[in-house]
């Protein structure tokens, strides 16, 4: 078993809430008391226990963030760079893939909940978001790579990506264009990205 917060403070001659309330570096607690606790926990190897965390505080030092899939090089690269990011201010991550399935990506949400995570990063399916839209007025919620009125995202101009890949395989010498399509209903940015690809084709007089 782990070393806890009582065996610190057993350790240092001081009471559970003071070492409490040195590891999350609260201001009740003077410099000098804050280094004796966190010296000992390295010393003993003490790790935070961060749902418990959770459960006691408003919120877990964590940051959920689901994608749509894991086996997609695209979603790899952006959790490695969300990883590095957050672990920066001591926050960790929890991982986790939808399968493209809303009924997935809801069931997900509600175990993720129940940690009181600092916030959420999602790619949705966006068949539905009325649960969203509820979850964000309890915890930071942005969309990545998708977008909506009511949420906050980050996501990058589509139509013009559409344009600008248009234009350089007209610019080959390209005429005849095939185009593959994920056949998903929901998957706006790739529509954006077509309608793009015909302004460049149009444009050029090549369709109508």
């Amino acid at each position: 078993m782990g070393i806890t917060i009582k065996d610190l403070a057993s350790y240092l001659n001081l009471s559970p809430a003071t070492v409490s309330r040195a590891l999350r570096n609260s201001p009740k607690v003077s410099e000098e008391t804050r280094q004796r606790v966190l010296e000992a926990a390295r010393e003993l190897g003490y790790i935070p226990d961060l749902l418990a965390r959770g459960l006691v505080q408003a919120v877990a030092e964590i940051i959920g963030c689901m994608v749509l899939d894991l086996a997609n090089p695209f979603f790899i690269t952006v959790v490695q760079a969300i990883e590095e990011a957050i672990a920066e201010k001591d926050y960790v991550a929890i991982i986790s893939e939808t399968k493209r399935d809303q009924e997935i990506e809801k069931k997900l949400l509600e175990k993720l909940k129940a940690i009181k995570p600092a916030g959420l990063i999602i790619t949705p399916v966006l068949k539905e978001t009325e649960h969203l839209i509820a979850l964000a007025q309890k915890i930071p919620v942005v969309l990545l790579g998708r977008e909506h009125p009511s949420l906050s995202y980050v996501t990058v101009d589509n139509f013009y990506g559409g344009q600008v890949v248009g234009k350089y395989l007209l610019s080959l010498g390209h005429t005849h264009i095939g185009v593959i399509l994920s056949g998903e209903p929901y998957n706006f940015p790739e529509k954006d990205r077509i309608e793009g690809l015909k302004k460049a084709l149009k444009n050029q007089g090549l369709i109508s």
